[in-house]
C-alpha cells in the first residue's frame, strides 16, 4: 500500500487532458485514516455535459482494445 506524500490537484479530464476549472474544490479523505488525498474541482453541469460528449466520442476507438491495451493506457494516465 503506498502513502500519498502530496496531495492532488485536478481539474477535470476532458478531451485527454486535465482542464484547470474555476470554482469550487471538494477535499479528498482517506476514509480509513482521515487523511488529505486530495482536492477535486466541482464539475458544474456543463463540464460533465462536455466530459459525456468526449467519452461518446472517445468510445469508438477505446471500445475494441483489449484488456491489456487499457491497462497500459490508463497506467500511462496514472504518471
Amino acid at each position: 500500500m503506498s502513502t500519498v506524500t502530496e496531495a492532488l490537484e485536478r481539474g477535470v479530464f476532458l478531451d485527454g487532458a486535465v482542464q484547470p476549472v474555476e470554482g469550487d474544490t471538494l477535499t479528498i479523505l482517506n476514509p480509513g485514516t482521515g487523511e488529505l488525498v486530495g482536492h477535486v474541482t466541482a464539475a458544474s453541469a456543463s463540464h460533465v455535459d462536455a466530459a459525456v460528449r468526449s467519452a461518446q466520442q472517445a468510445f469508438g476507438s477505446w471500445s475494441p482494445l483489449g484488456y491489456a491495451q487499457r491497462g497500459r493506457v490508463l497506467h500511462n494516465c496514472a504518471e
